[in-house]
């Protein structure tokens, strides 16, 4: 990935974590996303510790990531372009983040309807698929229908 990929990676993937959004990890994965976030920041600090302006922009990002998102999202790009082996660790952390993949699960009770349906996708590339459905009456009911690929 090139650095300013990665630097808005870093930034998408740490604003939520920083702010306790808890709401952006729900579940299993959302799990395995805020440890993964919490890698990160991390190896970032450890990266930055020996540099006062980067530890310093890094840590203002930390309280208050809305307010600097941007000015740290240039320094990582920045620091990521001059140090590949920095890069290459966040890029791995990203890749992880990113085969996580979402968690679907649907509940649906309904007493009566011509067409029901859980979920109708194009395609899905990792993560899960749950229907729970208890239909009283219906004319025509569909757990789960995929048109496309499933996995990668």
């Amino acid at each position: 990935m090139d650095p300013a990929t990665l630097a808005a990676g870093a930034i998408a993937l740490l604003t939520p974590y920083l702010t306790r959004a808890g709401t952006e990890f729900a579940g299993e994965g959302g799990r395995a996303a805020w440890r993964l976030a919490s890698r990160l920041l991390g190896r970032l600090r450890s990266a930055f510790a020996g540099n006062r302006p980067e530890r310093e922009t890094l840590e203002a990002f930390s309280s208050e990531p809305a307010g600097s998102a941007a000015k740290t999202q240039e320094m990582l790009e920045a620091a990521f372009g001059s140090n590949p082996e920095l890069a290459g660790q966040v890029g791995q952390i990203l890749q992880q983040v990113k085969r996580l993949g979402p968690d679907v699960y649907v509940v649906q009770r309904i007493a009566e309807a011509e067409e029901v349906a859980g979920v109708k996708a194009r395609g899905i590339r990792s993560g899960a698929v749950q229907v729970n459905q208890e239909v009283k009456k219906a004319k025509n009911v569909t757990g789960v229908e995929i048109d496309g690929e499933l996995g990668l």
